[in-house]
This record gives C-alpha cells, structure tokens and sequence, in this order.
C-alpha cells in the first residue's frame, strides 16, 4: 500500500516530528512505500520527494509585522495561513505520480494548511490525522496562557482569544490565530467535513475532542507505540550516579521552574536537565546566580549519549503546567525500566502503571514535588519495582505490533468506505 504521510516538519523539531518518522519506519518495515509531504526547510531530512514540499513559512512575529506595516511577507505568510493554493497544488502533482492509498497527517495548520485536504478526498484518499496537540481545537495549541490552562475555548468562541490575547500574549497574534481557526472551522468546517478518523494517544485528548463537539465515531484512542532501544553502549557517564533526569523542550509549559525551585531546597538530591529551548539560558543563570551545585544543565543530547543519560537516571520527572497528550519521552524510559514522576496534567496519569500515588503531584505544587523526589530518591526498591511496572506497561500499552495492526484495521475500514 503507498501512504501518504504529511506534517509541516520533515525534521526531528519535537514529539510530533519524532512520531511521524518513527510511523513511516514501522510502515516501511512492513513492506508499504511510505511517501512524505512536508515544507521545505534547511534542517530536513534528505527525501526524494522533497520537490513536491511546499516553499517555507517563517511564522516568528509575522502577526506582528502583519498588523503594524502590512510588507508584502507577512501578508503572503498570513494567507497561507488560511489556504495555501501552492500546497494543493504541489499535493496534486505528488497524487499523480505515486498515486497513493490513504493519507496520514500530522501537524499541518499554519505551514501546510487544510487546504489539502478538499484535494485528497477529491482524489478518494482516506484521511487519518493523528492529534499530537490541540491546534484542532484551540488559537492557542498548548492551552496554556500566561502560565496557566485556556481551556475554555475548545471547538467554539474562537474570537474570543483576540480579547484574551491568547496566543503569545499578543493580540496581533491572537487575531490571526482566531481567525485562521473560524473561517477553517465556524465557516468552511473543512476538518470535520473531510478527515474520516482522529487517532489521539491519550484518552484526555480523545475526551477533548469529544468536548469540542466532534463526531464521536470519528474519535479514536490508539497510543503511541516506542519501538525497543538498541545502542552500543549503557555504561555510566563518568562521574555520574544517582541522578534525577528531566529532559526534553525547556520552555515556560514543561513546568522546570517547579522543579528547579523543588531541588533547591534538597542539597541531597542531584539533578540534571537534557534538552533546549527559549528559557535556557534564564535556567541556567537562575542556578548559577543561586549556586545550586546539585543541579546541571547538561544541553542537548540525542542517540546513544541520550539514552545512556535515561537509563542511568533513578528516575525522570515531568513537571508540566500544561495539558500534556502522550509524551514520548516517559516511553522511551519506561523501554529501559526507568520509572517517571509526573505531574497531574493531561495525558500523564493515564501513563502511571497501576494507581501509584508516589509517582504523581499536583502541577506547580513546590513543596508537594520536593516530598515526592525526597521520598523517591531515598527509596531505591520503590523505584526497582515501579521500573518492572513500566516495562510491562509499554508491552502491554505502546508495542508496534499492536499498533501496527490497529492501524492497519483503521486503514483497510476507511479504504473500504472510500472505493
């Protein structure tokens, strides 16, 4: 079978990205032709499609630009915002040549725009769009403004984030935003109109969808499969034991500042942070200008060095303020037995084995989350046997198989409406 498999990024950019490689790889493993449609991008991974992706949108401050002095760019980036004719257009010529089965899709508002999506079902392509975050529901994709959850837009009232400057406290792109989410939802209903399944890794993203108003028969809950780890190499990095892991994006919503403030009252317990992001460096001069030895910084990491750095670790921590689907990271853990203390956000509890009380706190609670890594970390068979859980968890709950099949049930249902 030759599938479509669409997202804005053809680069490793966050859990989305990562996802929509790892499902083209377990695909292709099975004997499908796998064909991307992407933007172009500098960082991209080489494809022998890559003629057909679609020019590049650079998206930083171009509400802005857009609202105070009109340059021809960001008005040309706006409009694709609402409809990219190129896009269409590039997705036709590809249709043609490959001549594809069913699509997948990923992330596409803004870069790509639902504009492909009257093309696949013009061309009986089934759609299935996998829900990595909520840009099908909200202005704001990550619900969280100004450090705290905007959940009460969610499928309607899409106006009114411009009056509560919900995305990136700013109401130039708020508007946008708003109305990009109005005409594509409220006026042409072009997502519940064309997409024929909504695969959600979490039973909270699947109850969101359901909230916003979708067809509940077009709502299912299918988790993200980890396929297992292999590296050449597990030893210990030098000089390094007995540590607490966060890793992955540093910014506002995966709630470090929690964390940081929890470890600095417990000179005992040693912390490092993996990863990058736009709050980096206000970490980093926030534990040096407080001297917390006990915590590092140690960048990012990928590959083999990253996974040394998890299955070393006691355990990881997830300490976000935001609604949190299904990450990644806490499988990729749990693949070498390294449990996760999370936070009570989302999707995290569902991804506790059993009910564990140890290992969940309320989001942006200091002192509850010190308890819990002091507890933890001074408690080594708790965390020997919560490990043995999350392995078993993960085989039971996130095996490629199992997803393989699931998906392909999927598939062949829609295909078979489709002819």
């Amino acid at each position: 079978m030759t599938i479509l498999n669409i997202n804005k990024y053809h680069f490793v950019k966050g859990g989305a990205e990562r996802f929509y490689f790892e499902l083209a790889k377990l695909l292709e493993k099975k004997g499908h032709q796998v064909v991307p449609f992407a933007m172009r991008h500098a960082e991209n991974e080489k494809s022998k499609h890559a003629q057909y992706f679609v020019s590049e949108v650079v998206t930083d401050n171009t509400e802005a630009r857009f609202i105070t002095s009109h340059p021809w760019q960001a008005l040309r980036t706006v409009s694709r915002y609402f409809w990219s004719f190129e896009a269409a257009r590039k997705l036709k010529k590809l249709i043609k040549q490959e001549k594809p089965k069913v699509a997948i899709l990923h992330s596409i508002y803004h870069q790509i725009s639902p504009s492909i999506l009257p093309v696949l079902k013009q061309n009986k392509i089934p759609i299935v769009l996998v829900a990595h975050d909520y840009g099908l529901l909200s202005p704001n994709y990550s619900m969280l403004v100004r450090g705290q959850v905007y959940d009460k837009i969610c499928g309607s009232n899409f106006l009114r984030c411009v009056k509560d400057k919900c995305v990136k406290n700013s109401f130039a792109a708020s508007l946008v935003s708003s109305l990009e989410m109005w005409f594509h939802h409220s006026v042409l209903n072009v997502y519940q109109k064309n997409i024929d399944y909504i695969l959600c890794p979490s039973k909270f993203m699947e109850n969101m969808f359901l909230r916003a108003g979708w067809n509940k028969e077009k709502i299912i809950h299918l988790p993200y499969f980890i396929k297992k780890q292999g590296y050449k190499s597990t030893k210990a990095i030098k000089d390094e034991k007995d540590y607490i892991l966060y890793f992955g994006r540093i910014s506002v919503e995966k709630g470090i500042d929690t964390l940081i403030n929890a470890v600095r009252e417990l000179p005992g317990v040693k912390l490092r942070i993996a990863g990058t992001g736009p709050e980096e460096k206000k970490y980093k001069a926030q534990i040096m200008g407080n001297k917390l030895q006990n915590i590092k910084m140690v960048g990012y990491k990928s590959g083999e060095e990253l996974h040394t750095l998890v299955k070393n670790a006691k355990f990881i921590i997830v300490p976000s303020i935001w609604y949190e689907n299904y990450p990644l990271s806490i499988l990729e853990a749990y693949s070498f037995g390294v449990p996760a203390l999370v936070s009570n956000m989302g999707g995290l509890p569902e991804m506790i084995p059993g009910d564990n009380k140890h290992f969940m706190f309320k989001a942006g609670r200091t002192k509850e989350l010190g308890e819990k890594l002091q507890y933890l970390y001074d408690n080594d068979e708790i965390i020997k046997r919560a490990g043995k859980k999350a392995k078993e968890f993960i085989k039971q709950n996130n095996n490629p198989e199992k997803y393989y099949q699931a998906l392909l049930n999927i598939l062949r249902k829609i295909s078979y409406k489709h002819e």
